[in-house]
């Protein structure tokens, strides 16, 4: 069967928390290390992406510094102090954008 687009043909872990009786699953699509650190990375179609309560669930189960949103957008810009939107442009002209602040 072909990935669709979607699927996180690149990489996908899912991650449970649970608490009490409940139980919360999210998944992020890359997980990376790097320097003693743990960072995620969403693919997104969209433009104009949000923070979701799925990365928010990766990102304190897995202790994630940062998570990444790649997408078709024409730029790059913070979505809140520990989630970056990097333009797909802008990865592919400069790979290193992602270790930079």
């Amino acid at each position: 069967m072909e990935p669709r687009v979607g699927d996180a043909a690149i990489a996908r872990r899912a991650i449970v928390a649970t608490c009490g009786s409940m139980q919360q699953a999210a998944t992020i699509d890359l997980l990376l290390f790097h320097k003693g650190k743990r960072f995620g990375v969403e693919i997104k179609r969209t433009d104009a992406p949000t923070v979701t309560p799925s990365m928010r669930i990766a990102q304190e189960t897995l202790g994630l510094a940062r998570i990444w949103v790649i997408t078709p957008s024409d730029r790059s810009y913070d979505l809140t102090k520990d989630v970056r939107v990097v333009a797909l442009a802008d990865l592919l002209a400069e790979p290193q954008v992602l270790v930079r602040r």
